[in-house]
């Protein structure tokens, strides 16, 4: 049974979300609600599975002054569910209110200077900076104005395909189908039912027990606890989480290209991505998302510890002395390769080490690792004692990957982003952009400033109701499921 097929067959779901005292979706401070959000709440843009920009509220878009400016127009004749206009104020209130809110969506806006109202469909953005792909930052709810200078008496009144018919306070919200909705939304579920779950061992027992429709699960959270007898289907989809192995380039050795690409190249990605996330995760061979519009699949990426023995061995790399060291001879002495990596202390990520500690033995190199909390772990790896650190971060759905070729993570390989990152900026359409990204990853893959390892997968939960789903993106999650 497809979603399509299971979608003919009913009419009302039941999905669930976390009670939370705050109702205004721009002040939450964690993504757990933000697809319940969206079933109410319409953005400028949305993200396809490919990471693709797709229009939602915005119906035009033109690059200004190098890329510091851009004009964003309105789709007409958009009304909330209150029967009020959707107006450029109402975005410019929205973006004013988030950076000064500080909330979830502070990334979305962060170089969002200042905002103009041309007409009631058409704004204007300054930006502090030049920003690779704007559009993909315009994802956050867009709430009307008069609802934000009111908050005592705030309300979900969103543009959103589905509408507030009822709710009893911190237990359920009744949503129907808005019969004014703007776009094409062509769905059977003409009632939603939100169940406001008050924790996440809550949360495990009403997915696990059928009581509800769809849940999405994140890996860290519910995992693979979630799984049980009473579960139909489950859809795992990319996410924005990425795992990856980074260098000190003062320590010995790693500042040679060829010796990186051994590392490179002895890596198990598969074996980490198997046995232990449990498939939920997909294999890297750069900082962007497999898949994605912007990466660039043109290499054969395989682990080949063949070719990382041919590499230390043309650099001079041999174990002379048969102690499964590979040690490497100067003029005086000799260098034995051994690297000291730093980590968190977590089960995921001593399980990862474990692995690398194998992979690199395979190729004569030793690896011994320090464990620290998650609290000490920046402040230890910003004083550099050691030669590797294992890190997982989130580098947004707008794929920028300037942390990784100028900023926090970059290293000093001699690729240069600011070049890359003019010609991003004042590109609108992808089929000019695309081929700019092409060359940035072959740059990557040719000069190895750090070692990808995988990008983690959520997984929404689906019942007999709703069906199999086997095409859902990142963004507008619930909408990807009930949108057949």
């Amino acid at each position: 049974m497809t979603a399509t097929d299971a979608a003919v067959n009913t009419s009302k779901v039941t999905i669930g979300a976390y009670g939370s005292e705050e109702e205004n979706p721009l002040l939450v401070r964690t993504n757990y609600n933000e697809q319940m959000n969206f079933l109410i709440y319409d953005s400028l843009y949305t993200i396809n599975s490919k990471f693709e920009a797709e229009e939602n509220l915005a119906a035009g878009y033109e690059i200004q002054n190098s890329g510091y400016s851009v004009t964003v127009y309105l789709k007409p004749n958009v009304v909330f569910h209150d029967g009020s206009a959707l107006t450029a104020q109402d975005v410019k209130s929205t973006i004013s209110f988030i950076k000064e809110n500080q909330g979830y969506y502070s990334y979305h806006t962060r170089n969002i200077q200042s905002v103009s109202v041309i007409d009631d469909t058409t704004l204007q953005l300054e930006l502090s900076y030049l920003t690779p792909n704007l559009k993909l930052q315009l994802t956050f709810p867009i709430l009307c104005k008069k609802q934000l200078l009111s908050q005592p008496d705030f309300s979900l009144n969103g543009t959103g395909p589905y509408q507030v018919a009822s709710q009893t306070k911190g237990k359920q919200i009744i949503l129907e189908k808005n019969k004014n909705y703007h776009g094409k939304f062509s769905s059977n579920i003409k009632t939603i039912e939100v169940s406001l779950i008050p924790d996440r061992e809550a949360a495990r027992s009403l997915a696990g027990s059928g009581m509800l429709d769809i849940f999405y699960s994140a890996f860290f959270d519910e995992g693979l606890k979630s799984v049980t007898k009473y579960e139909s289907y489950k859809s795992d989809y990319l996410t924005d989480e990425y795992t990856f192995l980074t260098f000190n380039f003062n320590s010995p050795h790693i500042g040679e290209k060829k010796f990186r690409k051994a590392l490179y190249q002895a890596v198990s990605r598969d074996k980490i991505k198997d046995d232990i996330f449990m498939t939920h995760a997909e294999s890297t061979y750069l900082p962007l998302p497999p898949g994605s519009w912007a990466y660039n699949d043109s290499k054969e990426n395989v682990r080949n510890i063949d070719e990382s023995k041919r590499l230390l061995s043309e650099l001079g790399y041999s174990d002379v002395d048969n102690n499964t060291i590979i040690e490497i001879y100067g003029e005086e002495d000799k260098q034995e390769v051994v690297f000291h990596l730093l980590s968190i202390d977590d089960p995921t990520k001593k399980a990862i080490c474990e692995q690398l500690i194998s992979d690199f033995k395979e190729i004569g190199i030793g690896l011994q690792v320090t464990y620290v909390t998650k609290e000490e772990f920046p402040t230890v790896y910003g004083e550099q004692l050691h030669d590797l650190y294992l890190i997982t971060t989130n580098i947004g759905y707008d794929l920028d990957p300037k942390n990784f070729f100028d900023g926090l993570f970059s290293a000093p390989v001699g690729i240069q982003y600011d070049s890359y990152l003019k010609k991003f900026a004042t590109a609108d359409k992808l089929e000019l952009k695309q081929p700019e990204f092409m060359r940035l990853c072959d740059e990557f893959y040719e000069t190895i400033p750090h070692i990808p390892l995988v990008f983690l997968k959520n997984t929404m939960l689906t019942g007999e109701k709703v069906g199999e789903v086997s095409d859902i993106s990142p963004s507008h999650l619930y909408n990807s499921v009930l949108k057949k």
